[in-house]
């Protein structure tokens, strides 16, 4: 154990040494330099090691990212001079992409996947990864997304199956009148305890459009004998009219 922290000690301070200098004030040590792991030329303030592999944190202040306070890249790391707004994601021959989370000066989070163009390396400017974000969390714990896919094993289709029992809609109506909601959907008070489960509650309100289809689809049959019986009334009445 000792040999193996004396060897990382040593490894740090030639790191250390070869790429920043630093300050030591009572038990804190710092630089203003960037700091590079398995890497002898960062790109961000800190990265640990190099190409596709490449993790880093640095700022992301400026207007590109709507003066965003830091980030974290995977195979995107985002030069550390404030003036510059290029990000470098490497290739290793056969994709380029990668990944930043960054947060605003406002409190609000993104989530940018970078998506592979080709097999080399590329540049992008902040304003390319802003255009890319495709998850944000805002300050007050709204998600935005522009597609979200929810993976379930089942779906209310078994309601169309001949075998279904449909509820009459006068043993729908006893059960709102004595529970205050619709049959196996949760209850205000159960989702206001237990949150809403998304999956489960798309698959319940799927299942309540395919019953109302069906009485839909009862209610028009039942019409329809209505006004058969209505017009055969019509052509008797019209017959003895007629005598």
């Amino acid at each position: 154990m000792k040999k193996t922290l004396l060897s990382l000690t040593l490894l740090l301070t030639s790191s250390i040494i070869a790429n920043a200098q630093w300050t030591t004030n009572g038990t804190v040590t710092s630089t203003t330099n960037s700091v590079g792991i398995s890497t002898t030329a960062p790109i961000s303030r800190f990265q640990v090691n190099s190409t596709v592999n490449k993790f880093s944190v640095g700022s992301a202040f400026y207007q590109g990212l709507n003066y965003g306070t830091s980030y974290v890249g995977f195979n995107a790391a985002r030069t550390t001079l404030t003036s510059s707004t290029d990000w470098t994601i490497d290739g290793d021959g056969y994709h380029n992409g990668g990944g930043v989370i960054y947060a605003d000066i406002y409190g609000n989070i993104y989530l940018s996947p970078l998506g592979s163009t080709g097999t080399g390396s590329r540049t992008l400017t902040d304003l390319e990864v802003k255009n890319s974000i495709a998850l944000r969390v805002g300050a007050d714990g709204t998600v935005y997304a522009k597609k979200i896919m929810v993976s379930t094993t089942t779906f209310p289709d078994y309601v169309f199956k001949k075998d279904y029992r449909l509820l009459s809609l006068s043993e729908v109506k006893a059960y709102i009148d004595q529970h205050q909601h619709l049959p196996e959907i949760p209850s205000e008070q159960d989702i206001v305890k237990d949150g809403l489960n998304l999956a489960e509650m798309n698959k319940l309100l799927m299942k309540e459009v395919e019953e109302l289809t069906l009485y839909l689809i009862d209610s028009e049959k039942r019409a329809s004998l209505q006004q058969q019986q209505i017009n055969e009334l019509k052509d008797k009445m019209t017959a003895l009219a007629e005598k």
